[in-house]
């Protein structure tokens, strides 16, 4: 990933600068097809809002983006301040009727896009119960064509695309680039659309609002949904931002380790957990210097609700998960399992069927039949000093 400058992003023959580069395998990869759509769509849109304000003489929507982000010299910038003055005075001359015929045109032309991609919104606005015919030529001419365009709109896409190509075609073709900030502009060979995606930015921080020391849980015990008294009560969130997600643990095991996970995990998801953490700030003479946010003698790992779920179907069928405690040794009772003991095909994890840790422990010299192998080596044993060390895995 890299950030260039807006001169170097590609740009299309009609003005229309891109502001993000993404992988072209990334919404097919994801199954996100919907994505597809939204662009095709809005770069449809934003067509749209040039033709009606062509249609007034006005400047286009790539020249709002160029002023924007300051993509214009002096000259420039005074003659699209003038246009945005003229927006105005032909906002107020379509108020005032000056402008009935184009108006009425533009109108029609709307409606027509509306009619193909989304078939409500044009059923509503053809009522004008809501809408003036002139007040919303003139909002378009300002801020653009904004649709309704609910999840289970009643449009077949494919079509819908195919039509929109035929009446309202939009700009697919070669773009521009700077490959290097030395080198000159390259075209491409292939045809390109450029259009915007609602994109929302995951906090990643707890710098800001969103810090907050714990989190609030519905009566299952774990994390509640943010409601809108929540949201809007006051200025700082009640809940923290999510920080990880399926792609974001599966990273933090392989950087950090499975048992650091493990931990951060159990911290957000056991109720127990929780609620040690809590106690621990409330009590604690030095709250934003506590060197364990959790005692783990007293509240072990393995609380996990999500966890718990799957621990309880698997001891339906009489399989139980072993958690070993953090760091620590393998259990005596899986000590003397080695490599050749026969091994219940199919298991990858170290699972013991229920009841064989109290056969073992009458039976020390006993293997637990049925039992997935732990091979031990002996190097691997930590010593006294190696606890102590070890144990910090758990600081906050």
């Amino acid at each position: 990933m890299a950030v260039w400058d807006d001169e170097r992003m590609p740009v299309d023959a009609q003005g229309n600068r891109a502001d993000i580069i993404m992988d072209a395998d990334s919404t097919i990869k994801r199954m996100n097809v919907g994505r597809m759509y939204e662009q095709y769509n809005n770069a449809t849109s934003r067509t749209v809002t040039d033709h009606v304000r062509m249609m007034f003489g006005l400047q286009t929507v790539a020249k709002d983006d160029d002023y924007k982000h300051g993509r214009m010299n002096q000259e420039e910038a005074a003659e699209y301040q003038q246009n945005v003055l003229n927006v105005r005075r032909t906002m107020a001359g379509i108020a005032m009727g000056k402008f009935d015929e184009l108006a009425k045109q533009a109108w029609d032309y709307l409606m027509g896009y509306y009619e193909i991609v989304s078939p409500w919104m044009w059923e509503e606005m053809q009522k004008q119960v809501y809408t003036n015919p002139r007040q919303h030529v003139a909002s378009i001419l300002e801020s653009g064509v904004y649709l309704f365009f609910p999840t289970d709109n009643p449009v077949y896409y494919p079509d819908m695309v195919n039509e929109m190509r035929e009446k309202y075609p939009t700009h697919i073709g070669p773009v521009t680039y700077h490959p290097s900030e030395t080198s000159g502009p390259v075209q491409t060979l292939s045809n390109v659309l450029i259009g915007s995606l609602y994109i929302m930015l995951l906090e990643k921080t707890g710098g800001d609002h969103s810090g907050v020391s714990s989190a609030k849980t519905q009566h299952f015990g774990i994390p509640a949904c943010l409601t809108k008294y929540d949201k809007y009560a006051s200025a700082a969130r009640s809940n923290p931002v999510r920080i990880a997600g399926e792609s974001e643990v599966r990273l933090l095991a392989a950087t950090i380790g499975g048992e650091m996970t493990a931990v951060l995990l159990d911290l957000s998801n056991s109720p127990a957990s929780h609620k040690a953490v809590c106690d621990t700030i409330l009590r604690s003479p030095t709250p934003t210097c506590i060197p364990r946010i959790v005692d783990r003698t007293k509240t072990p790992m393995g609380g996990n609700r999500a966890l718990n779920l799957a621990s309880h179907m698997l001891e339906c069928a009489g399989i139980r998960f072993y958690v070993p405690p953090l760091n620590s040794a393998v259990p005596e009772i899986y000590r003397d399992i080695t490599a050749d003991d026969d091994v219940d095909e199919g298991l990858d994890v170290v699972a013991a069927k229920a009841g064989d840790e109290e056969e073992a422990d009458e039976s020390p010299a006993k293997k637990p039949k049925g039992s997935a192998k732990a091979a031990v080596d002996e190097d691997d044993e930590s010593d006294g000093d190696g606890d102590d060390d070890n144990n910090e895995a758990d600081e906050d």
